[in-house]
Parts: structure tokens; sequence; C-alpha cells
């Protein structure tokens, strides 16, 4: 579903295929200025058991798990990035952005490649809420 989206945006994607019983990861690059960039970081696990509850849409709305925790912030991360891309002007520095699937148990899989990520850019951006 995330794929879907970045594409038509012009994301470059790279799949990590996940491992370990985790689900995949996914890196999707925005080209632009010559700057250090932006790494946003996100992911898309939740602490649900898979099926315990609904994802549903109502209208503008969105309910479902993690719906509150990250994924409402790398929504808002992909919409400003597509509002940009938008108006016409490109991105003044290239945007990384990482959907990671095991945050909620520690990033065992990914946390290296976040770290890695983040040292090849100038500032880092985390969309979890606060409350």
């Amino acid at each position: 579903m995330i794929a879907e989206e970045l594409m038509p945006m012009g994301a470059t994607l790279e799949r990590i295929p996940g491992r370990d019983g985790m689900g995949d990861h996914l890196i999707a690059r925005f080209a632009g200025g010559d700057g250090p960039g932006v790494l946003v970081s996100s992911h898309i696990d939740t602490v649900c058991p898979p099926g315990s509850v609904a994802l549903r849409r109502d209208g503008d709305h969105m309910h479902g798990p993690g719906i509150a925790d990250m994924k409402g912030g790398a929504y808002l991360a992909l919409c400003a990035i597509r509002n940009l891309l938008h108006d016409g002007g490109g991105l003044p520095d290239p945007v990384t952005i990482i959907f990671s699937s095991d945050e909620e148990i520690g990033s065992p899989t990914s946390h290296q490649m976040i770290q890695a990520e983040a040292r090849r850019h100038g500032s880092v951006l985390v969309t979890e809420p606060s409350r």
C-alpha cells in the first residue's frame, strides 16, 4: 500500500526482505538539491496480533491498529513531500523515508540500517507523535 502511494511521486524504492520472522522494510528515496538530505524514520508495525483489529476507512478518517501511533505521522510526512513536489519547486534536499517493520520490539533487524542511513543525512525526522 505504501509503495503504491510512493511510486507516482517518483520515489526510488528499495524493499529489504524481512528476516527472523519480521516483515519487509521499505526505503523510499526522493531526489532533491545538493544538501546533505533529510531522513524521515517511520515504522509500520503494531503490537496488535494480525487480524485482531480491523483497518477501515470512514470518509477521510482511518481506524485501525497504529493509526494514532507512527502511522499517522508517516502519512503526514508522505503528504508533505507530495505537496512540495506538487508545487513544482522540487525538494531543496534529497529526502529518504524508512518504513521499518520491527520498531515495536526494539528494531532488531532495522537498527543498523537506520543508523547507517542517519549517518548519510544532515538531519533525521522521526514521525512518532507525542501525547
